[in-house]
């Protein structure tokens, strides 16, 4: 009996060990304030990719303000230029999309590297991606008005799987 107490007392601290962090007991997500920790310790939370001029674009509700800021950080837009670009940045414009490609199942996950050069290559396991200019009605009439969306109306959608890989 005293045996399995025992192993009882120490499971239990084994998992109380792996609830704490540099001696504090995690019981809730810990916010990320980089100013308010000192050098060393940000030194412990960053990796090995991580700049020490990274920034942090945060937004609710109407988030076209900080989409602007974001684009600003990225840099100039590299519109439709086919190959790599040594800076900017480059965006997707679902609403682009030829009427061909659009509420059926054709879309071609290569559109924004060939058709529109945009440097992206989008793949799935599952069977086909779509854009929708309806919100997917014609694939469900339930799903009417169930999308919001930044940049109305088109919306994009592997088929088939929850998995897209850019």
């Amino acid at each position: 009996m005293q045996m399995n107490i025992r192993t009882a007392l120490v499971g239990a601290a084994i998992v109380l060990a792996g609830c704490i962090d540099s001696g504090h007991l995690i019981t809730s997500p810990v916010a990320q304030n980089s100013t308010s920790k000192n050098p060393e310790a940000l030194s412990e939370d960053r990796g090995f990719d991580e700049r020490d001029d990274a920034r942090l674009v945060r937004a609710s509700g109407d988030i076209t303000a900080a989409v602007n800021e974001f684009r600003d950080l990225l840099g100039t837009l590299n519109p439709n230029i086919a190959g790599e670009q040594p800076g900017g940045r480059r965006e997707i414009n679902w609403d682009g999309v030829p009427a061909a490609f659009t509420n059926n199942d054709l879309f071609p996950g290569n559109f924004f590297n060939v058709n529109s050069p945009r440097g992206v290559v989008f793949t799935t396991d599952g069977s086909a991606f779509r854009i929708s200019s309806n919100g997917f009605v014609d694939v469900n009439p339930d799903y009417a008005g169930e999308f919001n969306v930044f940049s109305p109306p088109k919306l994009f959608a592997a088929r088939g799987s929850t998995i897209t890989d850019v």
